[in-house]
């Protein structure tokens, strides 16, 4: 007996780390069918690896300094005043930032001068410390926020920042 050249073409097929099954060509109705089911829901997220659409012009979201951060702003149609420049040099004081761990970070002195019952808070150390209030905080985020939606609409033309 000769062996099925579609027999021999085999895959596993694996949902949240177990293997489910072995499958062949013959067999895909098995994950079409999973598929399908995966498809029926009513609020689908799908979900991929960081750099999935760098090539086609989103943007990286990490080791960002904090003049890139800048640029995605005012690229969005935004603007960057001093208070949103010298919040940025206090979060991301090395100038290699990370989009997420600075929104956190924003977020996090915001509700920390709401817990605390003030109008805002005071970032920094000794001559650099600098007051901050509740507004400016969320300001910031939300530049950065309405900054990344603007830059994810792919895919972005050829040229466009």
């Amino acid at each position: 007996m000769g062996t099925d050249h579609h027999q021999a073409t085999q895959g596993l097929f694996i949902v949240g780390g177990l293997i489910k099954s072995k499958v062949t060509i013959d067999d895909r109705h098995i994950l079409q069918e999973h598929l399908s089911n995966l498809l029926q829901v009513h609020n689908l997220v799908v979900l991929v690896g960081s750099g999935a659409s760098f090539h086609l012009g989103s943007p990286q979201t990490r080791n960002l300094n904090n003049e890139k951060v800048m640029e995605l702003i005012v690229d969005s149609g935004d603007i960057v005043d001093d208070g949103d420049a010298a919040l940025l040099n206090l979060l991301n004081p090395g100038d290699d930032g990370d989009l997420e761990r600075l929104l956190n970070a924003l977020q996090l002195a915001a509700a920390l001068a709401v817990h605390t019952q003030g109008d805002g808070v005071t970032l920094g150390e000794g001559a650099a410390a600098k007051a901050f209030d509740v507004d400016a905080l969320e300001s910031l985020r939300h530049k950065i926020g309405s900054a990344l939606v603007e830059a994810c609409k792919l895919p972005r033309r050829r040229g466009a920042p």
